[in-house]
């Protein structure tokens, strides 16, 4: 029924397609902004939920975030396989679509912690997944040239929205700068809300963010492309295909089969080879394995971050760190986005990898010597810096390395490794949590260390591009 569903085709100029993959990241970028949402949301179920939940703490909400990660990874390696039947248009107007109901159903059943984590965990998930690639997808057939630039640019948009949606949450839940309170128990250091007035705003604000969000990436995908711009030539594919695999090499040569169902048939057999040869390759497994540990600490402070300074700082205001924190968060990781994709570019994918992991390694090591509210959310600035740097290598990794031809499924295949991250994040906080979140914080830099040492130590001919055999 979808399939059939025909959209209207508008002339897509590269600026145009760049700027709307911009605007599409931005919104499913808000996951990014569930560290400032799951205060209320954790005191939320406290105090309006049931008698189950009255003792609700951040780690349980943390795997709704955990279930959010687990539901991309899944739900990724499905998307080469939609975008193929529905195309890059349509895949990313239903995942918009998606994303805007997983927020209205989490508005209209927060009081239920199971009902959170199907909507704002597995449903939004499995939203993000379809479409992960989409917006890449799109930009990269108008540009061969400076892509990892273009990358950060497009990836930027993930970056920059907790600037803009994390602090639309605070103005909508806690207009009146409230301060949050400590827990029941009294060696708790960790501080919740009670006010009542504050909390009966959670369920609101949720739906009206997911207006927001499903209006926005529905007008942004209604712009993509699903052609290649005519000043882009692609490169020869590097898979080695038999003579009958070689006539569906491309779109336009696909056309000459009559038959739909033959020619999804054949799509899926060059997709299914070419996807298979990938994953035996010594530099998917390498890669795979690296971006483990990598993204161990992307998933610790995306969620933790806000936690962390009120836990540290109990007497600080929640509305200034908020306000001030997204915006030190949102600008610094789209500059590392940016300025890595650069780096990317001009010295390659090891270059990136070692920076990144390096920068972050200091950066947390700041951030737990410093001793004052505006230093930690410096420090804070400084590792999203570097997690921009660490979410701009799926892209570099697929675009470098392999072809563009199938961005998605290179893609989707890597960002398998970021599930594997998630749950080793997860049991790592649940065993590690009770000797406090510096201890944390400095495991996380042992992860780093290890994904430092592996890349030393690799041979440098797993960097360079060559053929899948």
């Amino acid at each position: 029924m979808f399939g059939r569903f025909r959209i209207r085709r508008i002339k897509t100029k590269p600026w145009m397609a760049t700027a709307a993959a911009f605007v599409f990241n931005m919104c499913f970028g808000c996951i990014n902004a569930f560290g400032n949402l799951s205060v209320y949301v954790t005191s939320y179920l406290r105090c309006m939920g049931g008698k189950e939940q009255l003792n609700f703490r951040y780690n349980d909400t943390h795997k709704i975030f955990c279930f959010e990660v687990v539901a991309v990874a899944s739900s990724v390696c499905l998307s080469g396989w939609v975008q193929a039947n529905l195309g890059i248009k349509r895949c990313s107007i239903l995942s918009g679509i998606l994303l805007g109901l997983s927020y209205i159903l989490a508005g209209l059943f927060c009081h239920s912690y199971f009902a959170l984590v199907l909507f704002l965990g597995i449903l939004f998930g499995l939203a993000e997944g379809l479409a992960f690639s989409c917006p890449l997808a799109s930009t990269f057939k108008h540009y061969r040239c400076n892509r990892g630039l273009v990358s950060g640019i497009v990836m930027a948009g993930t970056a920059i929205s907790p600037l803009i949606f994390g602090n639309i949450q605070t103005f909508l839940i806690n207009p009146d700068r409230k301060w949050p309170t400590q827990g029941e128990k009294k060696n708790s250091l960790e501080l919740y809300f009670s006010d009542h007035a504050l909390l009966i705003r959670v369920p609101n604000a949720l739906i009206l963010l997911g207006i927001i969000y499903g209006f926005f990436t529905i007008t942004s995908a209604y712009i993509f492309t699903s052609k290649t711009h005519r000043s882009y030539k692609p490169k020869k594919y590097n898979v080695e295909m038999s003579e009958s695999e070689s006539s569906i090499s491309s779109e336009d040569e696909i056309s000459v089969y009559s038959g739909a169902v033959e020619k999804n048939e054949l799509l899926g057999q060059y997709r299914l080879k070419g996807l298979s040869q990938l994953v035996m390759t010594e530099q998917f497994s390498f890669y795979w394995i690296i971006m483990i540990f990598v993204h161990i600490f992307v998933n610790y402070f995306a969620m933790f971050w806000k936690i962390l300074i009120l836990s540290k700082f109990p007497a600080s205001n929640d509305f200034d760190i908020s306000l001030y924190g997204n915006i030190i968060n949102s600008l610094s990781n789209s500059l590392g986005r940016v300025f890595f994709g650069l780096i990317g570019d001009c010295y390659g994918l090891r270059i990136v990898i070692i920076s990144t992991c390096i920068s972050a390694y200091m950066s947390i090591y700041l951030y737990i010597e410093v001793k004052s509210v505006w230093a930690s959310l410096i420090c804070t600035g400084l590792v999203f810096f570097c997690i921009g740097g660490a979410f701009i290598c799926f892209a570099l990794i697929a675009i470098s390395l392999y072809d563009e031809r199938d961005f998605s499924d290179n893609v989707s295949a890597l960002y398998t490794s970021r599930m594997v991250s998630a749950i080793a994040t997860f049991f790592l906080v649940h065993m590690r949590s009770h000797r406090g979140h510096t201890r944390l914080c400095k495991d996380i830099m042992v992860t780093l260390a290890i994904a430092i040492t592996g890349c030393y130590i690799v041979k440098p001919d797993v960097y360079k591009r060559r053929k899948i055999e």
